[in-house]
């Protein structure tokens, strides 16, 4: 409220980014009426007001209405403002159980396809992370997730982000799961950065180099456990391992390595 005299007292395409910021907040914490009342002072045809009038419009449980305003800026606004509004849409149905999470989570991808940086990027990051682990993905959750970690803001929930992903590592990485042997060693590759520390991230190296050697994949999991040595275990722990990387390299047929 104490702002309130300060935007009124500016001309309007001034107060403009304020009042639209004061109604996104309102959107997010459920006051999406109050973001209506805000926007009305604003032009019927500005594409980010109208953005944020849909996302109220379907907040308010007026899906029809907000999604007519959403695909006007989908139609015809800016490149930003037509991704946004995509955005909008898929997270509005999704959260009032009006998309079915498959074609949401699709849409999503599409979404990260076309667009990089920003809030935007944020929030279909978010998005993807969320549906994909309702569906029990583990694959696209740890694909979001990593990225999130990595390029996104998650803030308070980035603990249970990466303890969640790490989980879903071990899943991946164990024999039980059934997942290729290709797929699962990329995704571990791919995200190794998110592996735990100490122990548990030794059992997850020791998952992974026994399914290499185990498909006959001997210097793959002698190089695997080469890296455990070199990069993660301490002077005590070196021998062990080492003896376990000259035995896989002997059954791969490279006794000089």
């Amino acid at each position: 409220k104490c702002a309130i005299p300060a935007v009124n007292a500016r001309k309007i395409d001034s107060a403009a980014t304020f009042i639209r910021a004061a109604a996104w907040a309102a959107i997010r914490t459920n006051n999406a009426r109050s973001a209506l009342d805000w926007l009305a002072q604003l032009p019927d045809n500005d594409g980010a007001s109208n953005i944020l009038r849909g996302a109220a419009l379907i907040a308010l449980g007026n899906a029809p209405e907000g999604r007519l305003r959403l695909d006007r800026v989908r139609q015809g606004g800016r490149a930003e403002h037509r991704i946004e509004a995509e955005l909008a849409l898929v997270e509005g149905l999704v959260a009032r159980h009006q998309m079915p999470p498959a074609e949401a989570l699709k849409r999503t991808e599409r979404i990260l396809f076309l667009w990089r940086g920003g809030e935007v990027e944020q929030r279909a990051l978010t998005l993807g992370y969320d549906l994909a682990s309702r569906q029990h993905d583990d694959v696209a959750a740890l694909r979001f997730g990593g990225m999130l970690l990595r390029y996104g803001e998650p803030g308070a929930r980035a603990a249970e982000i990466l303890a969640a992903c790490q989980q879903r590592m071990f899943g991946i990485l164990d024999p039980a799961r059934r997942h290729k042997l290709a797929e699962a060693a990329g995704l571990f590759w791919d995200n190794r950065d998110l592996a735990p520390t100490g122990p548990q991230g030794d059992r997850m190296l020791d998952l992974l180099a026994d399914r290499l050697a185990g498909a006959g994949l001997y210097e793959r999991a002698g190089d695997l456990l080469g890296y455990q040595m070199r990069a993660r275990a301490k002077d005590v722990e070196k021998g062990p391992v080492s003896v376990r990387v000259a035995r896989l390299y002997l059954l791969g047929g490279l006794p000089g390595k």
